[in-house]
């Protein structure tokens, strides 16, 4: 019994002495080496600021697309048969609809919309625009968000967005020239840069001259509160077959195919590149003091450290860095961004606590996979050499 307790003894013994080696050594190895240390933790900032960036600007687009459709407070989007009504998916339709859906059972209001990409001149620099002529009394399709001036629009003013406007020193009370037309400036919008283009608002009227005679783009429709959305759709598509319907959802959904799924692909490599940034700054270090600290490891492995011991030294020291990176490029996310939007004001980057975790997620899966890096050398390393002289 008494062999019992000693074996338990001395096994908790030596596992004690281990930790402190694992502590003391990883403790050492870090702050020893504060310029490399410096560089690796900047290195790592950057990385998690790419990451978060390059998140932020996808789901600020996706916010953007269900805005530009949900806040125009319409339940049903009419456009023309097979048409989505994006960009490259233009819809037209015939303004005489109007009284066809109009008298379609559960239908409470119709309103015309015209949203429709232009590109002009301002200041001498092409800029293209994305038109919206909207029915200013029933408001269906107006700007959601006016920061200056007045939301209410006459013929010939526009409430135009506010990254066109401080990019080209447009204030409120200017003149621009949209193709062939002089408008007024009468209030300027937040949430309407599509990063592609800058969302224009002005009255339905006005946008007529930009187009064909007697042709919108889009109905919107508001339904009687008494029916429900399935229905009044299946309504018009019975009553009117030369259109199609489409939920809120389902035209913002179109959106994000087109505009955000032309630059997923573009926005997953640089991520990758980002994490991999990462990664390999964390594993040149491990691998570096790895090489400089080789006796100390021969001391470990001489006292019964395993090369999975080791293994649990270079990650601990790998965590301590993409922990301590992370936190940085997380507490100076937001002043860094605000610098760069001074002078870039078209770059838009939102991020949420999901975005924040995953950022977090893919730094702790860096800073393993780095621990991995210096793993060949260290299982290479001879217990023997520990009683070498140097």
């Amino acid at each position: 019994m008494n062999i019992f307790y000693q074996s338990i003894f001395f096994s908790f013994f030596r596992i004690k002495v281990l930790v402190i080696i694992l502590v003391f050594l990883a403790k050492e190895n870090l702050f020893h080496e504060k310029f490399k240390i410096v560089l690796s933790v900047s290195g790592v900032v950057l990385s998690v600021f790419l990451i978060l960036s390059l998140s932020g600007v996808y789901y600020s687009m996706d916010v953007m697309m269900d805005k530009i459709v949900g806040e125009t407070n319409a339940d049903l989007w009419v456009t023309s048969k097979g048409a989505a009504g994006s960009i490259h998916s233009p819809s037209l339709l015939s303004i005489d609809l109007y009284n066809d859906l109009n008298n379609v059972e559960g239908v409470q209001s119709v309103s015309p919309l015209i949203r429709m990409p232009f590109t002009t001149n301002i200041e001498g620099k092409k800029v293209l625009l994305y038109i919206n002529g909207y029915d200013v009394k029933s408001g269906l399709g107006g700007p959601w968000k006016v920061i200056k001036g007045s939301s209410a629009l006459k013929n010939g003013e526009v409430i135009i967005d506010r990254v066109l406007a401080a990019k080209n020193g447009i204030k409120i009370g200017d003149n621009i020239t949209i193709v062939h037309k002089d408008f007024t400036v009468t209030g300027i919008s937040d949430e309407t840069n599509m990063m592609i283009a800058y969302m224009v608002f002005m009255t339905f009227e006005d946008a007529k001259s930009f187009t064909l005679e007697d042709i919108t783009n889009f109905f919107l429709v508001k339904i009687d509160p008494s029916y429900d959305i399935p229905t009044v759709k299946e309504n018009i598509e019975s009553n009117v077959p030369s259109v199609s319907v489409r939920t809120s959802k389902e035209t913002a959904q179109a959106y994000k195919d087109e505009i955000i799924g032309a630059f997923l692909p573009i926005l997953l490599i640089l991520t990758l590149i980002g994490f991999l940034v990462g990664t390999l700054v964390i594993g040149l270090l491990l691998y570096t003091l790895t090489i400089e600290k080789t006796r100390e490891y021969g001391i470990i492995k001489a006292i019964g450290g395993t090369n999975i011991f080791l293994y649990k030294i270079a990650l601990f020291q790998a965590l301590i860095i993409s922990l301590f990176g992370f936190s940085i490029a997380v507490l100076l996310f937001n002043p860094i961004l605000y610098i760069i939007q001074r002078f870039m004001p078209e770059f838009v980057a939102e991020i949420n606590p999901q975005l924040i975790m995953m950022a977090f997620l893919s730094n702790i899966i860096a800073g393993v996979v780095a621990a991995s890096i210096p793993m060949r050398r260290l299982s290479k390393i001879d217990p023997a050499i520990a009683f070498k002289e140097w």
